[in-house]
């Protein structure tokens, strides 16, 4: 298990640690598709190539997969953007989905873990970024998906930023704060400090405090915290 791990780490990475502005450009043109799926397929032969004598072809089917389920996210969310929460979803499952045939279907499934260095962190370092960088798209999507309307049926504030309202690339500063409090609070429960997981949140409660209490920003609140908590009970389980 320990390589497939190794090519989720490489989706995780690619997917969700990738520049915003390579988003943008895949999102506007082909071109930009192609090269990140491109990278994808890189990294992924990088990976494979010490492990398997078709390595090659590996990369080939799981860029041109990853190349062809983005293209249809993108063209599903251009014709319904009140349904980017399940394209998004459905993509991700589609991805997760060909790589376990590729993984569990070959060759690759017998690469014992102990050829593999630091295969034991691989788990963690898989939930970390699901976690935070993945958990950020999540939420994005899931907050804009169910406050599209407001709790009232109303259009969202205008005083929201420019991300919950209608431009649909997310900024890494605007993920920053999300990214560091998840990232906390998964720590606190992996050591077994599950009460000072609420400390992990302490910049979203300031802003509550201090008069914040928008629904939507309570929603993103609260679906942060629950998607900390569940990555951080799996991985201590472990």
């Amino acid at each position: 298990m320990s390589l497939f791990y190794l090519l989720l780490l490489v989706h995780l990475v690619v997917d969700f640690m990738q520049p915003a502005s390579l988003v943008k450009w895949a999102k506007q043109s082909i071109l930009g598709l192609i090269t990140h799926s491109g990278i994808y397929s890189l990294l992924t032969a990088m990976v494979l190539a010490p492990y398997s004598h078709r390595w090659l072809l590996w990369a080939i089917v799981l860029g041109f997969s990853h190349f062809l389920f983005d293209r249809f996210k993108i063209n599903a969310t251009a014709r319904k953007p009140t349904a980017s929460l399940y394209s998004f979803i459905g993509d991700q499952v589609l991805h997760l989905f060909v790589m376990g045939m590729v993984f569990f279907l070959t060759e690759l499934r017998f690469v014992s873990s102990l050829h593999i260095p630091y295969s034991q962190f691989f788990p963690y370092l898989v939930g970390y970024i699901a976690a935070t960088f993945g958990g950020s798209i999540l939420i994005y999507e899931f907050c804009n998906t169910f406050s599209r309307a407001g709790p009232t049926g109303s259009a969202p504030p205008a005083g929201e930023p420019a991300s919950r309202r209608g431009n649909n690339t997310l900024y890494f500063h605007e993920r920053f704060m999300g990214i560091v409090e998840r990232g906390l609070a998964v720590t606190f429960i992996l050591v077994g400090l599950y009460f000072l997981v609420p400390l992990a949140f302490i910049p979203s409660m300031v802003k509550m405090i201090k008069g914040n209490w928008k629904y939507l920003f309570v929603l993103e609140f609260a679906s942060s915290m629950s998607l900390a908590i569940i990555v951080g009970l799996i991985l201590r389980t472990i």
